[in-house]
This record gives structure tokens, sequence and C-alpha cells, in this order.
């Protein structure tokens, strides 16, 4: 757990004050909820067609086996914000995923950068990757997520069609030019 604070679970007197809370304020309506540990930092985001239901869901699940305990063993705070429909609910996930990047959501977390197999213009045109198409691309072929096996097609793609894999400074000397 790579640069992440462990912090330990909340009591079950804790837990059951939570739960109380819960039931006591939540509505039984679309919303956007988050879970924040005891720093404050937002360690899960979710959304719910019926907020109440699925909030108590969390209390009724099975530690440490469940994912759902494991992230309310963590939370010290439970925070929601209701939303007109389910759908207006998962766009602010989605958005609040990103903001929060929190540590319990995968899905929509990721941020890795995608590449892209190039083809430059030319006379002696290059096969190589980058991640952005650029004016000097005559096709760009992609996205892949992995820029490591990218980078090894495109050298086996060189090596086999026996294209040019120096810089585009490097002037062209073609067979019989000497």
């Amino acid at each position: 757990m790579r640069g992440r604070q462990l912090v330990a679970p909340l009591p079950a007197a804790d837990l059951e004050q939570l739960r109380r809370r819960v039931r006591a304020l939540a509505e039984n309506r679309p919303a956007v909820y988050r879970m924040a540990d005891a720093t404050g930092r937002i360690i899960y985001v979710g959304k719910a067609k019926r907020l109440r239901a699925r909030l108590l869901t969390y209390f009724r699940a099975e530690f440490p086996a469940d994912k759902g305990a494991r992230i309310l063993q963590s939370a010290h705070d439970i925070l929601w914000d209701y939303a007109p429909s389910e759908f207006a609910a998962y766009l602010g996930e989605l958005r609040q995923i990103r903001q929060y990047r929190p540590q319990f959501n995968h899905r929509g977390n990721v941020t890795r950068r995608t590449v892209l197999i190039k083809v430059s213009r030319g006379p002696a045109p290059r096969i190589y990757a980058g991640v952005s198409p650029t004016r000097d691309d005559v096709r760009c072929y992609g996205p892949f997520r992995s820029m490591a096996r990218t980078l090894e097609a495109v050298r086996t793609l060189n090596d086999l069609l026996g294209i040019r894999d120096c810089a585009a400074t490097v002037p062209a000397v073609f067979a019989g030019q000497g």
C-alpha cells in the first residue's frame, strides 16, 4: 500500500452510530455517496438508485470477505448528495471518482495514457509509437493501453519489414545510393 495511510477500523459502537445516522437521515432516492476516512480523505465514491437501502447493505456485509464491509471498516463518515435521476447520479459518481481518486474505486479511476502506432510521411516513412497524432503522421493505429507492448510491436514491425527506426533527422540512404 504505497503512499496510503493505514487507518484503524471503526469500533463496533461507531459503526452502529453511523448505521443509525444513515437510517435516520438517508432517503430512498437517487444519490451519489462518499465514504471518508478519519483524516477526511474520500476512500470510496458510489451511486445509488435508492440511497438508504444501498447504504444499509454495507452494514450487513461480512467482514473481511465482502469488499463493502472492508470499505465500511475503513470509513469514518458517509456523505451524500441527492440527484434528480439515477443517470444524474451515475454521472456525478464518475465526476467524483475522477476528482477524488478514491483508493477503493477501480472503475473510472484509471488515468493511464494510451499509445498509438504511427506511420510518418516522406520517402522513407517510419513506424513509431506516440501518444497523440501529429501533422507528420500519415496513419495512426490504436489506441493501445500498454506502452511497453506497443514499443515491442513497433520494434518487431521495423525489424520484420526492414523499415528504418532511426530518428527523422538522420538522412535516409536508399540501397544503391552508396
